[in-house]
């Protein structure tokens, strides 16, 4: 039944409750996401947004979106890194916003749904629109999608969907018909570009339209056949962002997972829905990276899968004798198809894949309240219907806000989010060692240890786990104990990058450079974009005195990424080996113009820069942005040596904290102490060179003639 758009003076109090009704509801996702404006990045944030070059270049569209394979939710990463940088508050207000638009979206297309049933139910259209829209909105199992940065995939993506059908009934009410089918086309076209679940978006205005509007197929193609047309093309989009950017297929556990084929996803789908099902009606115990076991057989999974099954059942039944009602349950599992059925991907179960899906379920549990309460002869009175369902409504709302609000506090802190995780799948080995490399990211080596440790006990033949961990011991200079793990890690998987990557670094520090060549370039091949893997192979074609190939390489990557910052510093670092200064020169302040924190290309100027006091002035600079750095250290020692040699020596016993045996560091020492005319401080640190070197027969002359001076002082 269509509902005309009116502008009578009557319409006014329905616009007034409208614009009251949508105020509700963005300020009840304002009140319940306000914890969320500082939580920092997390995860997955920080490849996609905090190291991605990309987005540093908003204009031309072009660039941002090139290393994607959902190029339009990433430009808008690159809007907010043009606006702000990288202040979190920003990235936390898009999604918000977002996430507000999408609530509203839903309120308007449920409203206009329903006015579209019988005249019992068009009755309360308003406030069925309202309710579906708020309880939906402030669910705690949204906070997934919109307190974790990098999900505005998701969100973005639910938005794109619901506009694109709420855009398409507005058009069946409004003499701008064709306006709101253009909208409709483009939000299609724009969900597209976020991800790849908008697939489904064009079969469901299919389903809508011969549900809510269309009396038979044949008059529903007759009438709008271009619109269909053009919604069927936006595919087209997606196959072209699937298709141009394949590294997240190949490297991040989709389509070919090893021990899932697409029955046994399958068949562990079945539970993952009964556990999507029951945190949309008792939202306890979330999990941002539940421990989900692969089952086997159907006997591993029965009892969810005859529950899935029935549901189904239902589904069918309600699509021919029902079909709203049919609807409502069908688009569930049409939303979830392409995650939730045979395509497998590595991580079976996320709580942001219910973002769009828990519409329904709300709706539904709406619809089972409205029943039971007219079934109660008390409440049958319109009035008392109303107040009940309202006061009913309310207090859900209340409660799931509360919750929402209470779960963002999880997300405070990287900490607090493993710490949260790791409680609830005790099991899982992606929580353990995510939690142990943060433990050794901030110096707690104990702990970092201990997760790593319990992580192998409880897959002691895990390529991941044992690559992960190889990478903590190079840093703790353990360096055969991280031979013994990435050999367990390449006999149960050749190909794992982290393995190939941490062999990389174990051949570099063990001075094998050619060895650490060939393995930096196999972790290029599956991570072409990852810029310090780039950076490396550079280093180490200049650590085999083979400049010209490390010239050819960097200016190969400056050519790929002419926004990269730490590419023109690479290519600097190789034209200075070159003896080509003034060009190094050049491209070094090119490379802090594109990013002013970026303390190598400091560093590197200074060793650069002719001016001894600009040379220390940009050393300091380095320092303040990289503190601790043991390299930086050394080079601000050996600039002010001659000048400042007690100064030298206090940034030479910095750079001995961070590696206690650096022969060069342990010399350096020595000669600035006796620079300063007190060669017995520079004592301990040859003796110590004898001992790490017993055969070093100059270092033992040093040694005593040292010893000779301090006993007989001229």
């Amino acid at each position: 039944m269509p509902v005309p758009e009116s502008t009578s003076p009557r319409d006014f109090p329905k616009v007034f409750a409208t614009v009251a009704a949508s105020l509700t509801i963005v300020l009840s996702c304002i009140v319940v996401y306000s914890n969320t404006f500082a939580v920092p990045f997390l995860f997955d944030d920080l490849p996609r947004i905090r190291d991605e070059v990309a987005i540093r270049t908003a204009w031309p569209p072009i660039v941002a979106m090139q290393n994607s394979n959902r190029p339009l939710a990433q430009y808008t990463f690159a809007i907010n890194y043009a606006v702000h940088g990288y202040d979190v508050w920003g990235y936390h207000a898009v999604n918000l916003v977002i996430h507000c638009l999408a609530a509203l979206c839903l309120f308007g297309l449920v409203r206009r749904s329903m006015l579209r049933s019988n005249e019992t139910i068009r009755q309360f259209a308003f406030l069925g629109g309202f309710t579906v829209a708020l309880l939906w909105a402030v669910h705690p199992l949204q906070t997934q999608a919109v307190t974790y940065i990098v999900q505005r995939l998701e969100s973005l993506m639910g938005l794109s969907y619901l506009a694109t059908l709420y855009f398409f009934v507005r058009s069946q009410d409004s003499k701008f018909g064709n306006f709101w089918l253009c909208c409709s086309v483009s939000a299609c076209f724009f969900g597209m570009g976020c991800k790849e679940v908008m697939a489904t978006a064009p079969l469901a205005v299919l389903w809508f339209d011969r549900v809510f509007i269309a009396s038979s197929w044949r008059e529903m193609f007759s009438k709008r056949k271009f619109y269909y047309l053009l919604l069927l093309s936006s595919w087209c989009v997606l196959a072209w962002s699937m298709l141009h950017y394949q590294v997240d297929y190949r490297g991040g556990g989709l389509l070919h997972v090893p021990g899932l084929t697409p029955w046994t996803y399958l068949l562990s789908q079945s539970g993952v829905l009964v556990h999507y099902l029951s945190l949309a009606i008792w939202p306890s115990g979330q999990c941002v990276y539940p421990s989900w076991p692969i089952a086997q057989s159907i006997s591993d999974v029965w009892p969810s899968l005859l529950l899935c099954l029935g549901l189904l059942m239902a589904t069918l039944y309600c699509m021919f004798r029902y079909p709203k009602l049919g609807f409502l349950g069908g688009i569930f599992f049409l939303i979830l198809a392409p995650t939730s059925s045979i395509i497998p991907i590595k991580d079976l179960a996320f709580e942001h894949r219910m973002y769009l899906p828990l519409a329904s379920i709300v709706a539904l549990v709406l619809v089972a309240l409205q029943l039971l309460i007219q079934r109660l002869s008390y409440f049958r009175g319109s009035w008392r219907f109303v107040t009940t369902y309202t006061v009913a409504c309310a207090t859900i709302a209340l409660l799931l806000g509360t919750a929402t609000y209470q779960r963002n506090r999880v997300f405070q802190t990287e900490l607090s989010l493993w710490q949260d995780t790791i409680a609830k799948a005790p099991n899982n080995l992606t929580v353990m060692t995510g939690l142990a490399t943060l433990f050794a990211k901030e110096g707690n080596i104990e702990q970092a240890k201990l997760h790593f440790e319990r992580a192998l006990k409880l897959a002691p033949k895990d390529p991941k786990t044992n690559a992960n961990y190889a990478g903590f011991l190079i840093d703790q200079n353990q360096l055969e104990q991280a031979g013994g793990c990435l050999e367990k890690a390449f006999q149960s998987d050749p190909n794992n990058l982290d393995a190939i990557t941490n062999m990389a670094h174990l051949q570099n520090r063990l001075g094998n450079f050619q060895e650490a060549v060939k393995y930096y370039e196999a972790a290029i091949l599956g991570m072409p974009q990852d810029e310090e893997l780039q950076s490396s192979l550079v280093a180490m074609h200049l650590g085999t005195g083979d400049v010209r190939k490390a010239i050819a390489i960097s200016k190969s990557n400056l050519e790929q990424r002419p926004v990269s910052a730490k590419a023109h510093l690479d290519y600097a670092t190789a034209l200075m080996a070159a003896g080509r200064n003034s060009d190094a020169i050049d491209y070094c302040e090119k490379a802090i113009a594109l990013d002013d924190q970026l303390a190598a290309a400091h560093a590197t100027l200074a060793m650069l820069e002719p001016n001894l006091e600009q040379a220390v002035a940009r050393m300091e600079k380095a320092i303040e942005l990289q503190p601790g750095s043991p390299e930086f250290s050394l080079a601000m020692g050996n600039l002010i040596l001659a000048t400042e040699p007690a100064k030298a020596a206090s940034h030479f016993e910095t750079a001995l904290q961070s590696d206690p045996d650096n022969i060069e560091v342990l010399l350096k020492i020595g000669s600035a102490w006796e620079a300063c005319g007190l060669p017995e401080k520079g004592l301990p640190s040859l003796e110590r060179v004898t001992v790490l070197l017993p055969d070093w027969k100059e270092a033992k002359q040093m040694l005593e003639s040292l010893r000779g001076r301090i006993a007989k002082p001229d």
